[in-house]
């Protein structure tokens, strides 16, 4: 579930698909589930596809930006995304 105080979330990683802008920079789809299974989709902008790296399966702790128009977001996965073990 998503804490809109804090905007975190607890997520498993369980699909990334890779897009690019109408200006050619790279952004990943991730579908992710939470702790309910329920599936959400979050946009990671900003994704650098030589460095950025996420675990398919891999539980992360996430702040993630949300409005009405594009859902759930993500500007740095170095920032904004922790992997826990």
């Amino acid at each position: 579930n998503y804490d809109k105080a804090l905007q975190l979330s607890w997520v498993i990683v369980r699909e990334i698909i890779e897009k690019v802008t109408s200006k050619g920079n790279p952004y990943w789809i991730v579908k992710v589930t939470d702790e309910t299974n329920k599936t959400t989709e979050i946009k990671c902008w900003g994704v650098d596809p030589l460095k950025d790296v996420l675990k398919i399966n891999g539980l992360y702790l996430t702040q993630l930006d949300f409005n009405d128009t594009w859902g759930f977001s993500s500007r740095s996965l170095k920032k904004q995304w922790k992997l826990l073990k």
